[in-house]
């Protein structure tokens, strides 16, 4: 899962090339979309537990920051 938000933490800085959380253009409040972070200039996707190899795991891990890292290699 992508998640918008976690594109500014301290690990996604450090691990994904300078410049990604700029690039993805994220805005927040937007009037139509109050309350979210979104981005017009790419789609953003959900992967499901089933997705990955272990299901369990995937629910019981709340790491966002690092699952945003994980996910986003996978492009």
């Amino acid at each position: 899962m992508f998640v918008l938000k976690e594109y500014n933490s301290s690990l996604a800085i450090g691990e994904l090339p300078v410049g990604t959380f700029e690039e993805i253009e994220i805005k927040e409040n937007e009037p139509k979309y109050p309350g979210l972070r979104i981005t017009n200039k790419y789609s953003t996707i959900f992967l499901a537990p089933i997705a990955y190899c272990d299901p369990i795991e995937y629910i019981y891990d709340d790491n966002l920051d690092q699952k945003t890292v994980d996910a986003h290699r996978l492009e």
